[in-house]
């Protein structure tokens, strides 16, 4: 091919955004092997960037904006090999100029797409790379970084899901311990036994000879009865007697 002096490449491969030699080899391709209109090569050529551009999860410029990129590439060379044999310094100058600008990103990019929010700042670095140097990254090393990215958020929510299902086992354990009780149970029954030994009930009071039921506030061991009698006061059958031993 005149002026480049390589074939026409049937698909645009690497790791890279496309440089604008990738574009026209692969638009001229198009061109010469399917024999396709300017209008469909075009379109074919809009197609393969904007599909490139997406795994670059970057945002691009309108379809009509796209086509008419490619197109002045393609016009562009068109323009040089009329003027082919012309051997004037400005002919020659302009030549160069072309060749030289083949290795620049052949930038689709929407004009907001480094204010944009949605986008990933690791994706916008790569962009800049790209526009200054394309040679100085690759969309695998974005890949693998948002992967890496990816990998610790998720190491991250799975820790705290283990977290909150510790916590909720904690609790269901928790239900099933019973809480410590403390003095008499407002439940036990007392009991008070007469001047013949015969026990009587006495409601909730606490009278003399009561029956006080205690339960462990820390383990589940059978309830302890103890049995008490109260002796009578001093003055009544003799100090520290109970009544009914005279």
């Amino acid at each position: 091919m005149w002026l480049l002096d390589k074939a026409p490449e049937p698909d645009i491969l690497g790791a890279r955004l496309p440089s604008r030699e990738q574009v026209f080899l692969f638009f001229m391709y198009q061109h010469h092997i399917f024999k396709k209109t300017v209008p469909d090569f075009v379109s074919a050529t809009s197609e393969k960037l904007k599909a490139i551009w997406g795994k670059a999860k970057l945002t691009t410029k309108t379809d009509a904006n796209i086509r008419k990129n490619v197109k002045n590439l393609f016009e562009e060379y068109q323009a040089l090999k009329k003027d082919r044999n012309r051997i004037t310094d400005g002919a020659e100058l302009k030549r160069k100029i072309w060749k030289g600008d083949l290795e620049d990103l052949f930038d689709i990019s929407s004009a907001d797409v480094l204010e944009r929010g949605d986008i990933l700042d690791e994706d916008k670095s790569f962009l800049i790379s790209q526009r200054k140097d394309r040679s100085s990254s690759s969309m695998a090393g974005v890949v693998a970084e948002v992967a890496k990215e990816k990998k610790k958020k998720e190491a991250a929510k799975k820790l705290e899901n283990g977290k909150r299902k510790q916590e909720a086992e904690t609790e269901r354990l928790l239900e099933k311990v019973p809480y410590p009780r403390s003095g008499l149970s407002s439940s036990s029954t007392t009991s008070s036994e007469d001047e013949d030994g015969e026990l009587q009930g006495t409601g909730n009071k606490i009278t003399p000879a009561t029956a006080v039921i205690t339960r462990s506030s820390w383990t589940s061991s059978p309830l302890t009865v103890v049995r008490m009698r109260q002796f009578s006061p001093p003055g009544q059958g003799g100090p520290g007697r109970s009544p009914g031993l005279d």
